[in-house]
């Protein structure tokens, strides 16, 4: 498994991705919810990234907003291939 490489601004994530990063090599399905869910929890944890799993948009500052934003979109498009 690939790790990206994550740099903070403000607290928040820029993302360098090199090869094929991995958070999983099962897919979603309705069978494994409860395994493929724990992973990802366990990779956005490690990646000091949970709080894009528990928070809304409208609980973040202000002014961390927008680099949130585009780190949340980044994710979404990262976890909706695996």
């Amino acid at each position: 498994m690939l790790i990206p490489e994550v740099t903070s601004n403000r607290g928040l994530a820029s993302f360098g991705f090199s090869g094929n990063p991995t958070i999983t090599s099962n897919k979603f399905n309705a069978k494994n919810y409860l395994n493929w869910s724990t992973t990802v929890k366990i990779w956005f944890h490690g990646q000091r990234l949970y709080d894009h799993l528990i928070k809304n948009s409208e609980e973040i500052d202000k002014d961390d907003w927008e680099d949130w934003e585009q780190a949340d979109f980044q994710l979404v498009s990262f976890v909706a291939v695996h």
